[in-house]
């Protein structure tokens, strides 16, 4: 069931990318993928203002999905920066901001901020 939804979107994901962009692409690296579902209720919660999810006066639900890298798209960090990147004990250089799981929390920070 989550899995197939999940296989499903990066399927689709990657079959709507252009010639053009892959050409774009200067090096070959591995796709990592999050992809995550949500179902938030609080009393608080307004509609959210988002094609990603739909909302009710108490729910907000939906789904999202990030690759790791940046792509030139919007912030890495969410407007709200409500999540801080740490560095890895194994390398101070890796961006943790790149990782998709951060970026995915991240966008879910900022709906639920957006939502009230």
């Amino acid at each position: 069931a989550f899995e197939g939804r999940a296989r499903a979107r990066i399927e689709a994901e990657e079959a709507a990318r252009s010639e053009d962009w892959r050409k774009q692409r200067f090096f070959f690296k591995e796709r990592v993928y999050c992809f995550a579902e949500f179902g938030l209720q609080h009393p608080s919660l307004a509609a959210a203002a988002s094609g990603v999810c739909s909302g009710t006066r108490q729910q907000l639900k939906g789904s999202l999905l990030k690759e790791n890298s940046f792509l030139g798209e919007g912030t890495r960090a969410g407007r709200t920066g409500l999540l801080r990147a740490l560095s890895l004990p194994i390398s101070e250089l890796v961006d943790r901001t790149l990782c998709a799981e951060f970026q995915a929390l991240s966008e879910l920070c900022d709906l639920v901020d957006s939502a009230g």
